[in-house]
């Protein structure tokens, strides 16, 4: 997920919901002999009155900077306040990321809430802009880690996003499942029979996994690989069947680098609602 020495940013936004991203990260983490650099940002979006601004014994910045280590500490009691970033901008999309880039974070853990208080930062604006990895926890995620599910395409991308899986799975007792989704091609020919084309796409899909394990140094005994005909769903809507099948707990999901236009299964998984924890590796 990153090299262990490497900065890891939290997003926080003082709701509840930082309480359940903070347990379950101090819980991710916690097979690592030692904790990377950690840092917490939250982004001051709204502007206060100036006589409200006046009878406050302290700063808001530093108001705000205390409520957020108060809660670092409550996780990972070694955080110091150097580590916690308060920014001033009228995005908060904006001001979290340019605190993770000069944090030079390669992970950035974010809730994702749909049913707490408050707006939260939206996922869709963060993956579209930002440049390392995010990890988004829903309000209510699966506890422990035991079965991640990797979507892949054959691509670099998607080898990297595979990577990712297995150094998580080398700290845990972790079981991987490599999947491709594969489908009928859009075109129809009338004079093609239907049980053909789809044995003909089936072994295909079976070749070129095979060729995708062979060409990366992954142990091939410390994964399971499987294919799956999407039939008339999409990817997003197979990987969703996927996870309940198989009792996924957790998803790695290869995205494109630092670019506006996400593609339409990263779209589609950063929008569904289930308990399932998503990390979007990004290309470098």
């Amino acid at each position: 997920m990153t090299q262990p020495n490497t900065p890891i940013a939290f997003a926080l936004d003082l709701t509840e919901q930082d309480e359940v991203l903070l347990g379950y990260m101090r819980d991710f983490l916690s097979e690592r002999e030692e904790l990377p650099e950690l840092y917490f940002i939250h982004n001051v979006k709204y502007g206060m009155d100036d006589d409200l601004l006046e009878i406050l014994e302290e700063p808001l910045t530093e108001i705000l900077a205390h409520e957020v280590l108060e809660r670092a500490h409550r996780y990972f009691p070694h955080v110091k306040a150097s580590q916690v970033k308060i920014t001033e901008h009228e995005s908060t999309v904006e001001g979290v990321l340019t605190a993770v880039e000069h944090c030079q974070a390669q992970l950035l853990v974010m809730g994702k809430k749909l049913q707490s208080d408050g707006s939260g930062i939206t996922p869709l604006r963060v993956l579209r802009q930002n440049r390392c990895h995010v990890l988004l926890i829903p309000e209510s995620p699966k506890p422990k880690t035991t079965k991640i599910l990797v979507p892949v395409d054959f691509s670099k991308n998607a080898g990297r996003a595979m990577s990712a899986a297995t150094e998580i799975a080398s700290e845990k007792n972790t079981e991987i499942k490599m999947v491709h989704v594969y489908h009928l091609p859009n075109a129809y020919f009338p004079f093609v029979p239907v049980r053909s084309m789809r044995e003909t796409m089936k072994k295909k899909a079976q070749k070129e996994i095979q060729t995708f394990v062979k060409a990366h140094s992954w142990n091939p005994a410390s994964f399971e690989t499987y294919i799956v005909d999407g039939e008339d769903r999409s990817i997003v809507q197979q990987l969703e069947m996927e996870i309940k099948i198989h009792q996924i707990d957790f998803l790695v999901l290869a995205v494109k680098g630092h670019s506006q236009i996400l593609g339409s299964v990263a779209l589609g998984v950063q929008q569904w609602y289930n308990r399932t924890p998503v990390l979007f590796v990004k290309s470098k």
